[in-house]
Protein backbone atom coordinates (compact mmCIF):
# COMPACT_ATOMS: atom_id res chain seq x y z
CA UNK A 1 0.00 0.00 0.00
CA UNK A 2 2.84 2.30 0.97
CA UNK A 3 4.72 1.76 -2.50
CA UNK A 4 1.37 2.08 -4.05
CA UNK A 5 0.57 5.91 -2.64
CA UNK A 6 4.36 6.48 -3.32
CA UNK A 7 3.81 5.44 -6.87
CA UNK A 8 0.61 7.45 -7.06
CA UNK A 9 2.18 10.72 -5.88
CA UNK A 10 4.72 10.48 -8.64
CA UNK A 11 2.42 10.29 -11.34
CA UNK A 12 0.92 13.29 -9.95
CA UNK A 13 4.26 15.01 -9.19
CA UNK A 14 5.66 14.67 -12.87
CA UNK A 15 5.98 17.23 -15.43
CA UNK A 16 4.90 19.58 -12.12
CA UNK A 17 7.17 22.74 -12.63
CA UNK A 18 9.01 23.99 -9.34
CA UNK A 19 7.92 27.67 -9.18
CA UNK A 20 9.20 30.29 -6.96
CA UNK A 21 6.55 32.12 -4.78
CA UNK A 22 4.61 35.20 -5.99
CA UNK A 23 5.92 37.93 -3.49
CA UNK A 24 4.92 37.71 -0.10
CA UNK A 25 1.77 36.40 0.87
CA UNK A 26 -0.72 39.57 1.76
CA UNK A 27 -2.64 37.30 4.68
CA UNK A 28 1.09 35.98 6.09
CA UNK A 29 0.30 38.18 9.05
CA UNK A 30 2.47 38.18 12.57
CA UNK A 31 0.07 35.67 13.69
CA UNK A 32 1.26 32.35 11.50
CA UNK A 33 -2.59 31.14 11.93
CA UNK A 34 -4.58 34.45 10.72
CA UNK A 35 -6.35 34.56 7.44
CA UNK A 36 -7.68 37.84 6.71
CA UNK A 37 -11.73 37.40 5.09
CA UNK A 38 -12.00 41.18 3.37
CA UNK A 39 -13.26 43.76 5.93
CA UNK A 40 -14.36 41.03 8.69
CA UNK A 41 -11.29 40.02 10.62
CA UNK A 42 -9.20 37.52 10.72
CA UNK A 43 -10.00 33.20 10.61
CA UNK A 44 -7.72 31.55 12.81
CA UNK A 45 -6.96 28.52 11.47
CA UNK A 46 -7.67 25.54 14.30
CA UNK A 47 -4.89 24.42 16.35
CA UNK A 48 -4.53 21.90 16.55
CA UNK A 49 -4.80 21.77 12.81
CA UNK A 50 -6.62 18.13 13.09
CA UNK A 51 -8.18 16.31 15.62
CA UNK A 52 -5.67 13.94 17.58
CA UNK A 53 -8.81 11.70 18.23
CA UNK A 54 -10.17 11.45 14.49
CA UNK A 55 -8.57 9.24 12.13
CA UNK A 56 -6.20 10.67 9.13
CA UNK A 57 -7.75 11.40 6.05
CA UNK A 58 -6.13 10.81 2.86
CA UNK A 59 -8.67 12.43 -0.35
CA UNK A 60 -8.23 13.46 -4.16
CA UNK A 61 -9.97 16.98 -5.28
CA UNK A 62 -10.71 18.55 -8.40
CA UNK A 63 -11.53 21.89 -7.31
CA UNK A 64 -12.57 24.44 -10.01
CA UNK A 65 -12.30 28.13 -9.24
CA UNK A 66 -14.50 31.48 -10.43
CA UNK A 67 -13.51 34.60 -10.20
CA UNK A 68 -16.04 37.49 -9.42
CA UNK A 69 -15.67 38.08 -13.16
CA UNK A 70 -16.28 34.31 -14.39
CA UNK A 71 -12.88 33.44 -15.08
CA UNK A 72 -12.27 30.03 -14.03
CA UNK A 73 -9.11 28.05 -12.90
CA UNK A 74 -9.08 24.63 -11.75
CA UNK A 75 -6.67 22.64 -9.90
CA UNK A 76 -5.94 18.48 -9.13
CA UNK A 77 -5.91 18.66 -5.26
CA UNK A 78 -4.00 15.61 -2.97
CA UNK A 79 -4.41 16.66 0.65
CA UNK A 80 -3.09 14.26 3.49
CA UNK A 81 -4.70 15.08 7.37
CA UNK A 82 -2.98 12.97 10.56
CA UNK A 83 -1.64 13.85 13.94
CA UNK A 84 1.81 15.36 12.65
CA UNK A 85 0.32 17.81 10.23
CA UNK A 86 -1.61 18.59 7.09
CA UNK A 87 -0.22 18.58 3.46
CA UNK A 88 -2.27 20.33 0.63
CA UNK A 89 -0.77 19.92 -3.39
CA UNK A 90 -2.53 21.80 -6.00
CA UNK A 91 -1.68 21.02 -9.55
CA UNK A 92 -3.44 22.88 -12.38
CA UNK A 93 -4.29 21.05 -15.69
CA UNK A 94 -0.83 21.06 -17.08
CA UNK A 95 0.53 19.33 -14.55
CA UNK A 96 2.23 22.44 -12.80
CA UNK A 97 2.62 23.24 -9.06
CA UNK A 98 0.57 25.76 -8.23
CA UNK A 99 -0.42 26.05 -4.44
CA UNK A 100 1.52 23.87 -1.65
CA UNK A 101 0.80 23.90 1.95
CA UNK A 102 2.01 22.51 5.27
CA UNK A 103 0.35 23.12 7.70
CA UNK A 104 1.47 21.76 11.97
CA UNK A 105 0.47 23.28 15.13
CA UNK A 106 3.54 25.73 14.70
CA UNK A 107 1.69 27.29 11.80
CA UNK A 108 0.86 27.39 7.98
CA UNK A 109 3.52 27.51 5.08
CA UNK A 110 1.94 28.13 1.59
CA UNK A 111 3.53 28.92 -1.07
CA UNK A 112 2.10 29.24 -4.89
CA UNK A 113 3.47 29.74 -8.70
CA UNK A 114 3.77 33.27 -9.36
CA UNK A 115 2.03 32.59 -13.19
CA UNK A 116 -1.17 32.21 -10.64
CA UNK A 117 -4.06 35.07 -11.08
CA UNK A 118 -4.06 37.61 -8.68
CA UNK A 119 -7.47 36.68 -7.40
CA UNK A 120 -6.54 33.50 -6.37
CA UNK A 121 -4.50 33.23 -3.19
CA UNK A 122 -3.45 30.10 -1.53
CA UNK A 123 -3.48 30.90 2.39
CA UNK A 124 -6.88 32.14 1.17
CA UNK A 125 -8.18 29.01 -0.32
CA UNK A 126 -6.17 26.87 2.85
CA UNK A 127 -9.15 28.73 4.85
CA UNK A 128 -11.73 28.02 2.65
CA UNK A 129 -10.96 24.41 2.74
CA UNK A 130 -11.01 24.20 6.61
CA UNK A 131 -14.16 26.11 6.70
CA UNK A 132 -15.96 23.92 3.86
CA UNK A 133 -14.54 20.35 5.43
CA UNK A 134 -13.71 20.97 9.17
CA UNK A 135 -16.44 20.21 11.89
CA UNK A 136 -18.49 23.33 13.18
CA UNK A 137 -17.41 24.08 16.49
CA UNK A 138 -13.35 24.21 15.08
CA UNK A 139 -15.18 26.87 12.19
CA UNK A 140 -16.91 29.03 14.71
CA UNK A 141 -14.01 28.72 17.34
CA UNK A 142 -11.68 30.55 14.33
CA UNK A 143 -13.88 33.05 13.20
CA UNK A 144 -14.05 36.67 14.43
CA UNK A 145 -16.07 38.21 16.23
CA UNK A 146 -18.15 39.69 13.47
CA UNK A 147 -18.91 36.31 12.18
CA UNK A 148 -20.71 32.89 12.93
CA UNK A 149 -21.47 29.64 11.65
CA UNK A 150 -24.90 27.43 11.14
CA UNK A 151 -25.31 24.67 9.75
CA UNK A 152 -28.66 22.50 8.34
CA UNK A 153 -28.38 19.25 6.65
CA UNK A 154 -25.08 19.72 4.86
CA UNK A 155 -26.04 23.70 4.53
CA UNK A 156 -23.35 25.57 6.27
CA UNK A 157 -23.68 29.34 6.33
CA UNK A 158 -21.01 31.89 7.71
CA UNK A 159 -23.30 35.14 8.75
CA UNK A 160 -22.55 38.58 9.60
CA UNK A 161 -24.13 38.39 13.45
CA UNK A 162 -25.29 42.11 13.43
CA UNK A 163 -27.23 41.05 10.45
CA UNK A 164 -27.56 37.58 9.67
CA UNK A 165 -26.38 38.21 5.77
CA UNK A 166 -24.78 35.49 4.61
CA UNK A 167 -21.34 36.03 3.80
CA UNK A 168 -20.15 32.17 2.65
CA UNK A 169 -22.80 30.13 1.14
CA UNK A 170 -21.53 26.18 1.36
CA UNK A 171 -22.87 22.54 0.85
CA UNK A 172 -21.06 19.31 1.02
CA UNK A 173 -22.32 16.08 0.91
CA UNK A 174 -24.12 15.24 4.75
CA UNK A 175 -23.16 11.48 5.24
CA UNK A 176 -20.50 11.59 4.27
CA UNK A 177 -18.19 14.85 3.61
CA UNK A 178 -15.31 13.54 2.03
CA UNK A 179 -17.06 11.74 -1.00
CA UNK A 180 -18.99 13.65 -3.17
CA UNK A 181 -19.39 17.40 -4.32
CA UNK A 182 -19.13 20.18 -2.33
CA UNK A 183 -19.14 24.32 -3.07
CA UNK A 184 -18.53 27.76 -1.52
CA UNK A 185 -19.80 31.04 -2.69
CA UNK A 186 -18.22 33.83 -1.31
CA UNK A 187 -21.23 36.40 -1.44
CA UNK A 188 -19.08 39.14 -0.08
CA UNK A 189 -16.48 39.20 -2.72
CA UNK A 190 -18.05 36.95 -5.80
CA UNK A 191 -15.72 34.20 -6.19
CA UNK A 192 -16.91 30.63 -5.99
CA UNK A 193 -14.94 26.88 -5.35
CA UNK A 194 -16.36 24.18 -7.02
CA UNK A 195 -14.90 20.77 -5.39
CA UNK A 196 -15.25 16.84 -6.13
CA UNK A 197 -14.05 14.93 -3.12
CA UNK A 198 -12.89 11.13 -2.64
CA UNK A 199 -11.57 9.95 -0.12
CA UNK A 200 -8.68 7.89 -0.41
CA UNK A 201 -8.19 6.50 3.00
CA UNK A 202 -10.12 3.24 4.08
CA UNK A 203 -10.62 4.66 7.89
CA UNK A 204 -14.35 5.98 8.87
CA UNK A 205 -14.37 10.03 8.32
CA UNK A 206 -16.46 10.38 11.23
CA UNK A 207 -14.52 12.67 13.66
CA UNK A 208 -15.75 10.95 16.72
CA UNK A 209 -14.27 7.23 15.50
CA UNK A 210 -10.30 7.48 16.41
CA UNK A 211 -7.54 5.83 14.52
CA UNK A 212 -6.79 2.65 15.58
CA UNK A 213 -4.16 2.25 18.07
CA UNK A 214 -0.24 2.18 17.45
CA UNK A 215 -1.84 3.11 13.20
CA UNK A 216 0.59 5.26 11.16
CA UNK A 217 -0.27 8.72 10.12
CA UNK A 218 -0.61 8.66 6.42
CA UNK A 219 1.78 11.69 6.34
CA UNK A 220 4.36 8.97 7.91
CA UNK A 221 4.53 7.85 4.36
CA UNK A 222 6.27 10.77 3.07
CA UNK A 223 8.99 10.58 5.68
CA UNK A 224 11.43 9.54 2.85
CA UNK A 225 10.22 12.66 0.70
CA UNK A 226 12.63 15.08 -0.67
CA UNK A 227 12.95 17.53 2.08
CA UNK A 228 12.30 21.46 0.71
CA UNK A 229 13.55 24.40 2.46
CA UNK A 230 10.63 26.56 4.14
CA UNK A 231 9.42 29.81 2.52
CA UNK A 232 7.19 32.53 3.53
CA UNK A 233 6.40 30.83 6.64
CA UNK A 234 4.82 33.78 8.87
CA UNK A 235 7.15 34.38 12.14
CA UNK A 236 5.50 33.93 15.03
CA UNK A 237 4.47 37.21 17.34
CA UNK A 238 7.15 35.91 20.13
CA UNK A 239 9.80 36.16 17.61
CA UNK A 240 10.71 32.46 18.03
CA UNK A 241 13.25 30.93 15.53
CA UNK A 242 10.83 30.06 12.21
CA UNK A 243 10.26 26.46 12.67
CA UNK A 244 11.68 23.72 9.88
CA UNK A 245 8.98 22.53 6.88
CA UNK A 246 8.03 18.89 8.24
CA UNK A 247 10.28 15.82 6.45
CA UNK A 248 6.80 14.05 5.37
CA UNK A 249 6.56 17.62 2.92
CA UNK A 250 5.53 16.44 -0.56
Amino acid sequence: MRLKILLLLAVLLTGACAAEPAGPDPFNLKDPFAVRLEDWGNFALPTPHWPHHAAPIEAMQRIEATSPNGTRIAFQARLSLGPQGAAILLLDDLGRRAITATWTDLGAHVSQASWLPSWVEGRRLLADLVMVYWPQTLVRSGLPSTLDVEEVRGDRRIILRKTDAPYLLIHHPEANIWNGRASLVNRSVGYRLDIQSTRLSPLSADLSVPAPTGAPSPISRYTTARAVPSRGFAPSPTGAERPQTPDWYF
